[in-house]
């Protein structure tokens, strides 16, 4: 696809409801959005000098609305945004999220979750921005962590791999999800809430049926017939240990009908399986060096990614 948003490192992205706008992180302390008319930058919102401090990478999130987005920097400062004005309604901090971490708004956009470097897993709510609920998980840093369409239960990961099921009310652990070992770089629910997928360092996307916390289905990457298989793509550290990782799949979504699965990681290359059977439909190379992140729109009929080459298509 020639249509494309050139940028610096781009470390997320999403797609308005409407889809005539998107929205991206930065590695420079701000976001922006651009208007997918003209491929035009239109806004770049930028946080005021309190929360710039130490400022690098940041995270973004819209609501389902689209009436309301997030900025998220490393260093824990956020702002809910109305983004019909473009004017910030409020701040909030959420721990240091350094290297690692995330954030989600709920199917309703009454609350958002953030996942922190600092083993904690917290739940605000997105009208002030106050804090409602803080989840002690892991020792280690939290990778990601999401909402079911419900917003009755949640799914955070770690770098470790490990995976838990969070009853929402009451912040309590419901179960855990076993990957056995790997690193988890994103997780995501199906939009029935039946299932949840992991992105994995393994180059596996695993998917669990969340009422019987089994792995239902694993999928890779399916070589063609003369292809040549990969050498092996970057490797992270991961902290504490300091320990080498590959990063294989790096993000994963199901279809807004839940009829598909996309994935993109080290390699530059996006996958598409049929989610029922679990067949690779369709394979090709999006981004020169890794894909960072993806989002359908609300149709499902377009598929948007960003990655290291400075490229949202």
């Amino acid at each position: 696809d020639s249509n494309h948003l050139t940028y610096e490192q781009i470390p997320e992205v999403y797609f308005s409801p409407d889809s005539k706008k998107v929205i991206t992180g930065s590695f420079w302390g701000n976001a922006r959005i651009w208007d997918l008319r003209g491929t035009n930058l239109s806004k770049t919102l930028d946080f005021d000098k309190e929360a710039d401090v130490l400022a690098d990478t940041v995270r973004v999130a819209i609501d389902y609305s689209g009436k309301r987005g997030i900025t998220l920097s490393s260093n824990g400062h956020g702002v809910i945004w109305d983004l019909a004005s473009l004017e910030q309604i409020t701040k909030f901090y959420a721990g240091q999220l350094v290297h690692f971490g995330d954030v989600k708004f709920s199917a309703d956009g009454a609350r958002f979750i953030v996942a922190g470097s600092d083993g904690l897993a917290r739940i605000f709510d997105s009208t002030q921005g106050q804090l409602q609920t803080t989840i002690t998980l892991s020792s280690n840093s939290l990778m990601t962590g999401e909402f079911a369409p419900s917003g009755k239960i949640a799914v955070v990961a770690d770098v470790a791999g490990s995976i838990w099921v969070l009853d929402v009310p009451t912040g309590k652990r419901e179960f855990s999800l076993n990957i056995s070992g790997p690193r988890v770089n994103e997780v995501h629910f199906s939009p029935d809430g039946t299932s949840v997928l992991a992105a994995a360092s393994d180059a596996k996307l695993h998917v669990w049926n969340v009422t019987t916390g089994k792995e239902s289905t694993t999928l890779t990457e399916q070589k063609l017939g003369g292809e040549p298989f990969d050498l092996g793509g970057p490797i992270d550290l991961t902290m504490p240990s300091w320990a080498f990782v590959r990063t294989g799949f790096i993000c994963g979504k199901f279809s807004p009908n839940g009829h598909f699965i996309a994935a993109g990681g080290e390699n530059g290359r996006l996958h598409i399986w049929d989610a029922s059977s679990g067949r690779q439909l369709l394979k090709f190379d999006a981004h020169v060096g890794r894909i960072t992140s993806l989002s359908f729109n609300r149709a499902g009929n377009q598929i948007l990614t960003c990655g290291e080459d400075g490229k949202a298509r």
